[in-house]
Protein backbone atom coordinates (compact mmCIF):
# COMPACT_ATOMS: atom_id res chain seq x y z
CA UNK A 1 0.00 0.00 0.00
CA UNK A 2 2.72 2.38 -0.97
CA UNK A 3 0.74 4.32 -3.55
CA UNK A 4 -2.73 5.03 -2.24
CA UNK A 5 -3.47 7.35 -5.15
CA UNK A 6 -3.80 4.27 -7.37
CA UNK A 7 -6.82 3.02 -5.44
CA UNK A 8 -10.43 4.01 -5.95
CA UNK A 9 -11.33 6.53 -3.28
CA UNK A 10 -15.03 6.39 -2.43
CA UNK A 11 -16.73 9.69 -3.37
CA UNK A 12 -18.55 9.92 -0.02
CA UNK A 13 -15.37 10.14 2.05
CA UNK A 14 -14.16 13.61 1.02
CA UNK A 15 -15.89 15.34 3.94
CA UNK A 16 -13.69 13.95 6.71
CA UNK A 17 -10.12 15.32 7.09
CA UNK A 18 -9.39 12.50 9.57
CA UNK A 19 -9.11 9.97 6.74
CA UNK A 20 -10.67 8.61 3.56
CA UNK A 21 -12.20 5.32 2.43
CA UNK A 22 -10.97 3.44 -0.63
CA UNK A 23 -11.64 0.15 -2.38
CA UNK A 24 -9.21 -2.40 -3.78
CA UNK A 25 -10.08 -5.79 -5.24
CA UNK A 26 -13.53 -5.70 -3.72
CA UNK A 27 -12.24 -4.92 -0.23
CA UNK A 28 -12.87 -1.72 1.73
CA UNK A 29 -10.09 0.17 3.53
CA UNK A 30 -9.98 3.35 5.61
CA UNK A 31 -6.96 5.56 6.09
CA UNK A 32 -6.20 7.43 9.32
CA UNK A 33 -4.50 10.77 8.72
CA UNK A 34 -1.53 12.01 10.77
CA UNK A 35 -3.81 14.88 11.78
CA UNK A 36 -6.11 12.39 13.53
CA UNK A 37 -3.30 10.21 14.98
CA UNK A 38 -3.61 11.36 18.63
CA UNK A 39 -7.41 11.05 18.66
CA UNK A 40 -7.26 7.57 17.09
CA UNK A 41 -4.67 6.40 19.63
CA UNK A 42 -6.87 7.76 22.43
CA UNK A 43 -9.86 5.94 20.92
CA UNK A 44 -7.92 2.68 21.25
CA UNK A 45 -5.99 3.22 24.48
CA UNK A 46 -8.98 4.60 26.44
CA UNK A 47 -10.79 1.27 26.15
CA UNK A 48 -13.65 2.85 24.18
CA UNK A 49 -12.98 0.79 21.06
CA UNK A 50 -12.88 -2.49 23.03
CA UNK A 51 -16.17 -1.61 24.73
CA UNK A 52 -17.93 -0.79 21.46
CA UNK A 53 -16.69 -3.96 19.75
CA UNK A 54 -17.56 -6.12 22.77
CA UNK A 55 -21.13 -4.74 22.70
CA UNK A 56 -21.39 -5.21 18.90
CA UNK A 57 -22.02 -1.51 18.37
CA UNK A 58 -19.22 -0.70 15.90
CA UNK A 59 -17.95 -2.50 12.82
CA UNK A 60 -14.94 -4.73 13.64
CA UNK A 61 -11.70 -3.89 11.85
CA UNK A 62 -8.01 -4.74 11.70
CA UNK A 63 -4.98 -2.47 11.30
CA UNK A 64 -3.21 -3.77 8.22
CA UNK A 65 -0.62 -1.03 7.78
CA UNK A 66 0.67 0.99 10.73
CA UNK A 67 3.56 2.67 8.96
CA UNK A 68 3.21 6.42 8.44
CA UNK A 69 3.15 7.31 4.76
CA UNK A 70 3.05 10.99 3.81
CA UNK A 71 -0.08 12.37 5.46
CA UNK A 72 -1.35 8.89 6.38
CA UNK A 73 -0.76 7.45 9.83
CA UNK A 74 -2.18 3.95 9.23
CA UNK A 75 -4.65 1.94 7.16
CA UNK A 76 -7.63 0.02 8.55
CA UNK A 77 -9.61 -2.83 7.05
CA UNK A 78 -13.19 -2.98 8.41
CA UNK A 79 -15.46 -5.95 7.82
CA UNK A 80 -17.35 -5.51 4.58
CA UNK A 81 -21.04 -4.56 4.60
CA UNK A 82 -22.66 -6.75 1.96
CA UNK A 83 -25.34 -4.27 0.95
CA UNK A 84 -24.96 -0.54 1.57
CA UNK A 85 -28.22 1.26 2.26
CA UNK A 86 -29.09 4.88 2.96
CA UNK A 87 -31.50 6.46 5.48
CA UNK A 88 -34.12 7.38 2.87
CA UNK A 89 -34.44 3.66 2.09
CA UNK A 90 -35.21 2.70 5.68
CA UNK A 91 -38.55 2.26 7.38
CA UNK A 92 -39.45 4.14 10.56
CA UNK A 93 -38.13 1.50 12.97
CA UNK A 94 -34.85 1.18 11.10
CA UNK A 95 -34.22 4.92 11.39
CA UNK A 96 -35.37 4.87 15.01
CA UNK A 97 -32.99 2.03 15.90
CA UNK A 98 -30.15 3.83 14.12
CA UNK A 99 -30.89 6.99 16.15
CA UNK A 100 -30.99 5.12 19.46
CA UNK A 101 -27.72 3.37 18.60
CA UNK A 102 -26.07 6.73 17.88
CA UNK A 103 -27.21 8.10 21.26
CA UNK A 104 -26.03 4.97 23.05
CA UNK A 105 -22.58 5.26 21.49
CA UNK A 106 -22.40 8.98 22.31
CA UNK A 107 -23.14 8.21 25.98
CA UNK A 108 -20.55 5.42 26.15
CA UNK A 109 -17.96 7.70 24.55
CA UNK A 110 -18.50 10.27 27.31
CA UNK A 111 -17.70 7.64 29.93
CA UNK A 112 -14.32 7.16 28.25
CA UNK A 113 -13.51 10.86 27.96
CA UNK A 114 -14.46 11.14 24.28
CA UNK A 115 -17.44 12.33 22.24
CA UNK A 116 -18.99 11.82 18.82
CA UNK A 117 -17.79 14.68 16.65
CA UNK A 118 -20.51 13.98 14.09
CA UNK A 119 -23.85 12.23 14.23
CA UNK A 120 -24.72 11.56 10.61
CA UNK A 121 -27.26 8.86 9.77
CA UNK A 122 -24.79 7.76 7.08
CA UNK A 123 -22.52 6.55 9.90
CA UNK A 124 -24.95 3.66 10.36
CA UNK A 125 -25.38 0.55 8.24
CA UNK A 126 -27.36 -2.64 8.81
CA UNK A 127 -25.16 -5.64 9.56
CA UNK A 128 -26.39 -9.12 10.47
CA UNK A 129 -29.92 -7.82 10.97
CA UNK A 130 -29.03 -4.88 13.23
CA UNK A 131 -27.77 -1.31 12.88
CA UNK A 132 -24.04 -0.87 13.42
CA UNK A 133 -21.77 2.17 13.55
CA UNK A 134 -19.24 2.22 10.69
CA UNK A 135 -17.36 5.54 11.02
CA UNK A 136 -14.19 4.59 12.88
CA UNK A 137 -12.96 8.20 12.89
CA UNK A 138 -15.98 9.87 14.49
CA UNK A 139 -14.53 10.19 17.98
CA UNK A 140 -12.65 13.08 19.56
CA UNK A 141 -11.35 13.90 23.03
CA UNK A 142 -14.04 15.62 25.10
CA UNK A 143 -13.19 19.17 26.04
CA UNK A 144 -14.36 20.48 29.39
CA UNK A 145 -17.60 22.48 29.35
CA UNK A 146 -18.06 22.28 25.57
CA UNK A 147 -21.54 21.40 24.23
CA UNK A 148 -22.09 18.55 21.78
CA UNK A 149 -20.89 19.82 18.42
CA UNK A 150 -22.96 17.20 16.57
CA UNK A 151 -26.23 18.12 18.31
CA UNK A 152 -27.82 20.00 15.40
CA UNK A 153 -26.67 17.35 12.94
CA UNK A 154 -28.28 14.61 15.03
CA UNK A 155 -31.57 16.50 15.14
CA UNK A 156 -31.56 17.02 11.36
CA UNK A 157 -30.54 13.46 10.46
CA UNK A 158 -32.65 11.61 13.01
CA UNK A 159 -35.09 13.62 15.12
CA UNK A 160 -36.54 15.69 12.26
CA UNK A 161 -37.46 12.76 9.97
CA UNK A 162 -38.68 10.62 12.87
CA UNK A 163 -41.01 13.34 14.15
CA UNK A 164 -42.35 13.96 10.64
CA UNK A 165 -42.94 10.25 10.09
CA UNK A 166 -44.64 9.80 13.47
CA UNK A 167 -46.83 12.91 13.39
CA UNK A 168 -47.41 13.73 9.72
CA UNK A 169 -46.60 11.21 6.98
CA UNK A 170 -44.21 8.26 6.87
CA UNK A 171 -43.14 8.99 3.30
CA UNK A 172 -41.62 12.29 4.42
CA UNK A 173 -38.42 10.38 5.12
CA UNK A 174 -37.86 10.79 1.38
CA UNK A 175 -37.00 14.45 2.08
CA UNK A 176 -33.56 13.11 3.01
CA UNK A 177 -32.95 12.54 -0.70
CA UNK A 178 -33.14 16.29 -1.23
CA UNK A 179 -31.34 17.19 2.01
CA UNK A 180 -28.17 15.13 2.24
CA UNK A 181 -27.18 16.96 5.45
CA UNK A 182 -30.47 16.08 7.14
CA UNK A 183 -33.92 17.68 7.08
CA UNK A 184 -33.50 21.35 8.10
CA UNK A 185 -35.12 22.20 11.41
CA UNK A 186 -37.02 25.04 9.75
CA UNK A 187 -38.83 22.55 7.48
CA UNK A 188 -39.68 20.26 10.39
CA UNK A 189 -40.90 23.18 12.50
CA UNK A 190 -43.11 24.52 9.71
CA UNK A 191 -44.55 21.13 8.74
CA UNK A 192 -45.35 20.06 12.29
CA UNK A 193 -46.52 23.38 13.72
CA UNK A 194 -46.47 24.20 17.40
CA UNK A 195 -49.47 22.00 18.23
CA UNK A 196 -47.50 18.83 17.48
CA UNK A 197 -44.61 19.71 19.75
CA UNK A 198 -44.37 18.44 23.27
CA UNK A 199 -42.16 20.50 25.53
CA UNK A 200 -39.12 18.34 24.80
CA UNK A 201 -39.33 18.31 21.01
CA UNK A 202 -40.15 22.02 21.19
CA UNK A 203 -36.71 22.61 22.69
CA UNK A 204 -34.79 20.41 20.22
CA UNK A 205 -36.56 21.55 17.03
CA UNK A 206 -38.44 24.83 17.36
CA UNK A 207 -36.18 26.72 19.76
CA UNK A 208 -32.99 25.43 18.17
CA UNK A 209 -34.28 26.58 14.79
CA UNK A 210 -35.00 30.03 16.21
CA UNK A 211 -31.46 30.49 17.50
CA UNK A 212 -29.53 32.93 15.38
CA UNK A 213 -26.03 32.16 14.17
CA UNK A 214 -24.72 34.56 16.74
CA UNK A 215 -26.60 32.78 19.51
CA UNK A 216 -25.26 29.40 18.40
CA UNK A 217 -21.69 30.67 18.37
CA UNK A 218 -22.20 32.12 21.84
CA UNK A 219 -23.63 28.81 23.03
CA UNK A 220 -20.50 27.00 21.87
CA UNK A 221 -18.48 29.12 24.20
CA UNK A 222 -20.74 28.50 27.17
CA UNK A 223 -18.48 27.64 30.10
CA UNK A 224 -21.34 26.21 32.14
CA UNK A 225 -22.11 23.23 29.90
CA UNK A 226 -21.10 20.28 32.07
CA UNK A 227 -20.80 16.57 31.39
CA UNK A 228 -24.03 16.18 33.34
CA UNK A 229 -25.73 18.60 30.92
CA UNK A 230 -24.39 16.53 28.00
CA UNK A 231 -25.90 13.35 29.45
CA UNK A 232 -29.17 15.15 30.14
CA UNK A 233 -29.54 16.15 26.49
CA UNK A 234 -28.70 12.65 25.28
CA UNK A 235 -31.12 11.05 27.74
CA UNK A 236 -33.80 13.50 26.72
CA UNK A 237 -33.33 12.75 23.02
CA UNK A 238 -33.34 9.01 23.76
CA UNK A 239 -36.65 9.24 25.66
CA UNK A 240 -38.34 11.30 22.93
CA UNK A 241 -37.26 8.98 20.11
CA UNK A 242 -37.85 5.77 22.05
CA UNK A 243 -41.46 6.82 22.68
CA UNK A 244 -42.23 7.69 19.05
CA UNK A 245 -44.59 5.30 17.27
CA UNK A 246 -46.33 5.04 13.92
CA UNK A 247 -49.57 3.45 12.78
CA UNK A 248 -49.49 0.62 10.26
CA UNK A 249 -52.15 0.93 7.58
CA UNK A 250 -53.98 -2.36 6.99
CA UNK A 251 -55.94 -1.45 3.88
CA UNK A 252 -53.02 -1.60 1.45
CA UNK A 253 -50.63 -4.33 0.33
CA UNK A 254 -49.37 -4.89 3.86
CA UNK A 255 -52.14 -7.49 4.41
CA UNK A 256 -51.71 -9.15 1.01
CA UNK A 257 -50.91 -12.68 2.11
CA UNK A 258 -53.05 -12.51 5.24
CA UNK A 259 -56.07 -12.18 2.93
CA UNK A 260 -54.71 -14.87 0.56
CA UNK A 261 -55.94 -13.31 -2.66
CA UNK A 262 -55.60 -16.69 -4.33
CA UNK A 263 -56.07 -20.13 -2.83
CA UNK A 264 -53.98 -21.86 -0.21
CA UNK A 265 -53.08 -24.39 -2.89
CA UNK A 266 -51.70 -21.62 -5.10
CA UNK A 267 -49.52 -20.31 -2.28
CA UNK A 268 -48.23 -23.76 -1.31
CA UNK A 269 -47.41 -24.57 -4.93
CA UNK A 270 -45.61 -21.26 -5.40
CA UNK A 271 -43.56 -21.75 -2.24
CA UNK A 272 -42.51 -25.24 -3.36
CA UNK A 273 -41.48 -24.01 -6.82
CA UNK A 274 -39.51 -21.07 -5.43
CA UNK A 275 -37.64 -23.39 -3.07
CA UNK A 276 -36.88 -25.81 -5.91
CA UNK A 277 -35.62 -23.07 -8.23
CA UNK A 278 -33.42 -21.39 -5.61
CA UNK A 279 -31.91 -24.70 -4.49
CA UNK A 280 -30.88 -25.40 -8.08
CA UNK A 281 -29.04 -22.13 -8.70
CA UNK A 282 -27.56 -21.74 -5.17
CA UNK A 283 -27.21 -17.94 -5.21
CA UNK A 284 -25.28 -15.83 -2.72
CA UNK A 285 -27.52 -12.77 -2.96
CA UNK A 286 -31.22 -12.57 -3.74
CA UNK A 287 -33.07 -9.33 -4.38
CA UNK A 288 -36.74 -9.93 -3.61
CA UNK A 289 -38.36 -7.30 -5.81
CA UNK A 290 -41.82 -6.27 -4.61
CA UNK A 291 -41.43 -8.42 -1.51
CA UNK A 292 -44.57 -7.27 0.29
CA UNK A 293 -44.30 -8.37 3.95
CA UNK A 294 -41.51 -10.78 3.06
CA UNK A 295 -42.92 -14.30 3.03
CA UNK A 296 -40.64 -15.24 0.11
CA UNK A 297 -37.74 -13.25 1.53
CA UNK A 298 -37.89 -15.43 4.64
CA UNK A 299 -38.08 -18.58 2.50
CA UNK A 300 -35.16 -17.40 0.33
CA UNK A 301 -33.03 -16.62 3.38
CA UNK A 302 -32.79 -20.35 4.08
CA UNK A 303 -30.92 -20.90 0.82
CA UNK A 304 -28.52 -17.96 0.41
CA UNK A 305 -26.07 -15.66 2.16
CA UNK A 306 -28.14 -12.48 1.96
CA UNK A 307 -31.65 -11.44 0.94
CA UNK A 308 -32.36 -7.80 0.17
CA UNK A 309 -36.12 -7.45 0.52
CA UNK A 310 -37.51 -4.53 -1.48
CA UNK A 311 -40.92 -2.93 -1.61
CA UNK A 312 -42.26 0.56 -2.28
CA UNK A 313 -44.81 0.20 0.55
CA UNK A 314 -43.16 1.50 3.71
CA UNK A 315 -45.68 -0.35 5.90
CA UNK A 316 -44.66 -3.68 4.37
CA UNK A 317 -41.00 -2.99 5.08
CA UNK A 318 -41.87 -1.85 8.60
CA UNK A 319 -43.70 -5.12 9.31
CA UNK A 320 -40.87 -7.21 7.86
CA UNK A 321 -38.21 -5.34 9.84
CA UNK A 322 -40.15 -5.83 13.06
CA UNK A 323 -40.45 -9.54 12.25
CA UNK A 324 -36.74 -10.11 11.56
CA UNK A 325 -35.92 -8.28 14.83
CA UNK A 326 -38.38 -10.41 16.77
CA UNK A 327 -37.04 -13.64 15.28
CA UNK A 328 -33.35 -12.62 15.18
CA UNK A 329 -33.05 -13.19 11.43
CA UNK A 330 -29.61 -11.94 10.45
CA UNK A 331 -29.46 -12.29 6.66
CA UNK A 332 -32.49 -10.27 5.48
CA UNK A 333 -32.21 -6.54 4.83
CA UNK A 334 -35.62 -4.87 4.23
CA UNK A 335 -35.51 -1.61 2.25
CA UNK A 336 -38.07 0.81 0.88
CA UNK A 337 -37.31 0.89 -2.86
CA UNK A 338 -39.68 1.65 -5.72
CA UNK A 339 -38.28 0.04 -8.86
CA UNK A 340 -40.27 2.44 -11.02
CA UNK A 341 -38.37 5.25 -9.30
CA UNK A 342 -35.37 3.83 -7.37
CA UNK A 343 -33.07 5.93 -5.20
CA UNK A 344 -30.90 8.14 -7.43
CA UNK A 345 -27.30 9.21 -6.96
CA UNK A 346 -27.19 12.39 -4.88
CA UNK A 347 -24.77 14.80 -3.26
CA UNK A 348 -21.63 16.36 -4.66
CA UNK A 349 -21.50 15.86 -8.46
CA UNK A 350 -24.31 13.32 -7.97
CA UNK A 351 -21.80 10.67 -6.91
CA UNK A 352 -21.47 11.22 -3.16
CA UNK A 353 -24.27 8.74 -2.43
CA UNK A 354 -24.68 6.28 -5.27
CA UNK A 355 -27.97 5.09 -6.71
CA UNK A 356 -29.58 1.94 -5.40
CA UNK A 357 -29.13 0.20 -8.75
CA UNK A 358 -25.40 0.89 -8.68
CA UNK A 359 -25.22 -0.69 -5.21
CA UNK A 360 -26.84 -3.95 -6.32
CA UNK A 361 -24.80 -7.10 -6.65
CA UNK A 362 -25.43 -8.92 -9.91
CA UNK A 363 -26.71 -12.27 -8.71
CA UNK A 364 -30.38 -13.30 -8.45
CA UNK A 365 -33.63 -11.36 -8.64
CA UNK A 366 -36.91 -12.77 -7.38
CA UNK A 367 -39.78 -11.02 -9.18
CA UNK A 368 -43.04 -12.56 -7.93
CA UNK A 369 -46.40 -11.00 -8.72
CA UNK A 370 -44.79 -7.68 -9.54
CA UNK A 371 -44.24 -7.12 -13.26
CA UNK A 372 -47.95 -6.61 -14.00
CA UNK A 373 -47.87 -3.68 -11.57
CA UNK A 374 -44.96 -2.16 -13.47
CA UNK A 375 -46.51 -2.84 -16.88
CA UNK A 376 -50.03 -1.67 -16.09
CA UNK A 377 -49.41 0.72 -13.22
CA UNK A 378 -46.36 2.42 -14.73
CA UNK A 379 -46.77 1.80 -18.47
CA UNK A 380 -43.41 0.07 -18.65
CA UNK A 381 -42.99 -1.90 -21.89
CA UNK A 382 -42.10 -5.55 -21.43
CA UNK A 383 -38.89 -5.01 -23.42
CA UNK A 384 -37.76 -2.39 -20.87
CA UNK A 385 -38.29 -4.88 -18.06
CA UNK A 386 -36.40 -7.66 -19.83
CA UNK A 387 -33.48 -5.31 -20.52
CA UNK A 388 -33.52 -4.16 -16.89
CA UNK A 389 -33.31 -7.71 -15.54
CA UNK A 390 -30.51 -8.55 -18.00
CA UNK A 391 -28.50 -5.62 -16.66
CA UNK A 392 -28.98 -6.37 -12.95
CA UNK A 393 -29.13 -10.13 -12.50
CA UNK A 394 -27.52 -13.38 -13.58
CA UNK A 395 -30.44 -15.54 -12.45
CA UNK A 396 -34.09 -14.57 -12.60
CA UNK A 397 -37.09 -16.20 -10.94
CA UNK A 398 -40.09 -14.41 -12.37
CA UNK A 399 -43.84 -14.91 -12.23
CA UNK A 400 -45.83 -14.26 -15.38
CA UNK A 401 -49.45 -13.25 -14.77
CA UNK A 402 -51.79 -13.22 -17.80
CA UNK A 403 -54.35 -10.55 -18.53
CA UNK A 404 -57.27 -12.74 -17.47
CA UNK A 405 -55.90 -13.03 -13.90
CA UNK A 406 -58.28 -11.63 -11.28
CA UNK A 407 -55.68 -9.20 -9.90
CA UNK A 408 -54.76 -7.93 -13.36
CA UNK A 409 -58.43 -7.36 -14.07
CA UNK A 410 -58.67 -5.40 -10.84
CA UNK A 411 -55.83 -3.14 -11.99
CA UNK A 412 -57.52 -2.62 -15.35
CA UNK A 413 -60.81 -1.46 -13.83
CA UNK A 414 -59.66 2.13 -13.63
CA UNK A 415 -57.90 2.41 -16.99
CA UNK A 416 -58.10 1.47 -20.65
CA UNK A 417 -56.68 -1.91 -21.56
CA UNK A 418 -53.83 -1.14 -23.97
CA UNK A 419 -51.90 -4.27 -23.05
CA UNK A 420 -53.36 -6.81 -25.47
CA UNK A 421 -49.97 -8.34 -26.31
CA UNK A 422 -49.19 -9.42 -22.74
CA UNK A 423 -49.38 -13.14 -23.47
CA UNK A 424 -47.24 -16.11 -22.48
CA UNK A 425 -45.90 -16.38 -26.03
CA UNK A 426 -44.96 -12.70 -26.24
CA UNK A 427 -43.45 -12.77 -22.74
CA UNK A 428 -41.21 -15.72 -23.64
CA UNK A 429 -40.26 -14.17 -26.99
CA UNK A 430 -39.09 -10.92 -25.36
CA UNK A 431 -37.25 -12.49 -22.42
CA UNK A 432 -35.62 -15.15 -24.62
CA UNK A 433 -33.65 -12.37 -26.31
CA UNK A 434 -31.74 -11.88 -23.05
CA UNK A 435 -32.28 -15.03 -20.99
CA UNK A 436 -32.30 -18.79 -21.38
CA UNK A 437 -35.44 -20.31 -19.90
CA UNK A 438 -34.25 -23.13 -17.64
CA UNK A 439 -37.65 -24.13 -16.26
CA UNK A 440 -41.26 -23.06 -16.45
CA UNK A 441 -44.04 -24.36 -14.21
CA UNK A 442 -47.70 -23.40 -13.91
CA UNK A 443 -48.59 -22.57 -10.33
CA UNK A 444 -51.43 -24.72 -9.00
CA UNK A 445 -54.97 -23.28 -8.94
CA UNK A 446 -54.00 -20.41 -11.25
CA UNK A 447 -53.01 -19.51 -14.79
CA UNK A 448 -49.79 -17.96 -13.48
CA UNK A 449 -46.44 -19.36 -14.60
CA UNK A 450 -43.19 -19.34 -12.66
CA UNK A 451 -39.98 -19.19 -14.69
CA UNK A 452 -36.36 -19.87 -13.83
CA UNK A 453 -34.10 -18.02 -16.27
CA UNK A 454 -30.37 -17.58 -16.73
CA UNK A 455 -28.79 -14.47 -18.23
CA UNK A 456 -27.44 -15.29 -21.70
CA UNK A 457 -24.22 -13.47 -20.82
CA UNK A 458 -23.51 -16.27 -18.36
CA UNK A 459 -23.35 -18.77 -21.20
CA UNK A 460 -20.53 -16.97 -23.01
Amino acid sequence: MDNLKSYRVLPSSFRDPAGFVFEENGEIFRTVSLEYKNEFECFISSGLLDKLIKDNLIIPFSIINNKSNGEIYCVLKPERINQISYPYEWCFSQLKDAALLTIKIAKIALDYGMELKDASAYNIQFYQGKPIFIDLLSFKTKKNNSPWIAYRQFCQHFLSPLLLMAHKEKSLISLLKNHIDGIPLSITSNLLGLKKFNSQAFFHIYLQNKLSKKDINNAKGNKNFTKKDFFRILDNLFDIINNLKINIENDNWSNYYEHKILSDQYLKSKIKLVKDFISKIKPEYIYDMGSNTGIFSRISSQFCKKVISLDSDIDCIELLYQDIKKNSITNILPLVVDFANPSPSIGWENIERTSFLNRMKKDTILALAVIHHLIIGNNLPLTHLAEFFKKYCNNLIIEFIPLNDIKVQHLLKTRENIFKNITKEYFEKIFSQFFTIIERETIDSSSRILYLMKNNDQNR
